[in-house]
């Protein structure tokens, strides 16, 4: 039997204790380091992803908990996956003047490795936070590994149509139009091709749906699996499917997948576009086979046009922009027009205007920008239409009448100067000089 004293020692001792025994509970729910095994087998056994966690776990990547659990099915939060990040691609520490000043990581259990997966733009930041303890999404996910495996850059010119088995991916379709105009469903169809998407990814993707902590596992130690060559290019063909490398002198021939995503200069291309001392980086996936083959060389026409073309957002197509360089006025008349028409309208006007201001059309245009100050001084003042024209072209005895009609008399007792006030400082935006001399008359 134990006994307590209620001595002043024996007081202080059970104290001690107490603290000690809360500390210990604190720190069970935090990531440990390392232990040989973990003391909950079963968890990890029932798991989908248990080879991944053991081979983690044994690499001191993710070890788990202090109380000996890993908790496969919790969801994974952004500071552990970091951590995971980290340890796995031995990131390097960011200088000083690279550091990024995160307010709410200061005194985190992962406070450095946060700081070199934002440095390295692994993962991003919200201005100045984090959010270490907000759990995980898929998008996040994708777009940290295939930006760690360096085979998704951000600024690529994507030219032809990507099918995918994601039921919320509008498949075989272009770039226009199609979710992978987002870089999240690029990244998750590449990590895909590679052999290393969670299998509980397949179906609906949901890139803001969570991840667990076993998903996470499964991606990590799926990217360490594969195998990274670079060399210069000797040949590569489309038909047989294949690329030959000088490696350290000797020549190395690399099976190709059928889903290969080829990249050359920044620009999706063929292996066929592929040219002789190209500079080529491969990844392969679990199967052997480059399934990422990015080339750098001399840039030819065709990827100039190709990359003015993702310049320009899609507004001038390849054809147009190669219309334009060749001097075909017909053509290059037609993409100038039709560039310059969706670009006034992303800035506001209406197509009459736009069409208006084209063609030169100034009688139009002028009766538009007029239309348009009506409305907008309309709206301010809350006043009908038919005032404001009447105060605009100064027409006091129709502005007697409207005011009547609105039974509006405080406008005939001071609002009127006001008006005419705002009348005269309020510009069109886009046509302040056209807004201009339509008042002065």
């Amino acid at each position: 039997m134990l006994r307590f004293l209620h001595s002043g020692k024996g007081t202080h001792r059970f104290r001690q204790v107490a603290a000690i025994t809360t500390l210990t509970l604190a720190l069970a729910a935090l990531p440990t380091g390392a232990r040989s095994r973990p003391r909950d087998m079963n968890e990890i056994k029932q798991s989908f992803a248990a080879r991944d966690i053991l081979t983690l776990y044994e690499k001191k990547i993710a070890t788990g908990y202090r109380d000996g659990t890993w908790r496969p099915d919790q969801p994974v939060r952004r500071s552990e996956f970091a951590s995971m990040l980290n340890r796995a691609f031995d990131l390097p520490a960011p200088k000083e003047k690279d550091r990024p000043r995160l307010e709410d990581v200061r005194g985190n259990w992962a406070e450095s490795s946060i700081a070199k997966v934002v440095a390295s733009g692994l993962m991003e930041a919200d201005q100045s936070r984090f959010h270490p303890d907000r759990s995980l999404t898929r998008g996040e996910a994708v777009r940290a590994i295939a930006k760690a495996l360096e085979v998704l850059q951000g600024d690529e010119v994507w030219t032809t149509s990507w099918s995918s088995p994601f039921s919320d991916a509008n498949t075989g379709v272009n770039t226009g139009g199609s979710n992978f105009d987002n870089d999240t469903y690029r990244a998750a169809e590449i990590v895909r091709r590679l052999g290393i998407l969670p299998r509980t990814f397949a179906g609906d993707f949901s890139p803001e749906r969570v991840v667990s902590r076993a998903e996470a596992a499964a991606l990590v130690n799926g990217a360490l699996k594969l195998e990274t060559t670079s060399g210069q290019l000797v040949r590569a063909s489309q038909a047989t499917q294949e690329i030959v490398l000088t490696l350290e002198g000797n020549e190395r021939t690399v099976p190709v997948s059928t889903e290969a995503v080829v990249v050359r200069n920044g620009v999706e291309t063929s292996l066929d576009s592929l040219q002789a001392g190209d500079s080529v980086r491969i990844v392969r996936d679990l199967l052997g086979e480059a399934a990422i083959v990015r080339a750098k060389g001399v840039i030819t026409r065709q990827e100039l046009i190709s990359r003015a073309s993702g310049l320009s957002r899609g507004v001038l197509s390849p054809a147009e922009i190669e219309a334009l360089l060749s001097g075909d006025r017909s053509q290059k008349t037609q993409a100038l027009w039709s560039a310059a028409y969706d670009a006034l309208l992303r800035q506001g006007l209406t197509p009459v205007e736009a069409d208006a201001l084209l063609n030169q059309d100034w009688s139009t245009l002028r009766g538009q920008a007029a239309e348009r100050l009506v409305k907008a001084l309309s709206d301010s003042l809350q006043v009908s239409p038919d005032l404001v024209r009447a105060v605009l072209e100064k027409n006091r005895t129709k502005i007697v009448e409207e005011a009547r009609l609105e039974v509006l008399s405080r406008l005939l007792s001071g609002q009127l100067d006001r008006l005419l006030s705002r009348a005269s400082s309020l510009t069109l935006p886009g046509s302040s000089k056209i807004a201009g001399t339509w008042l002065a008359k």
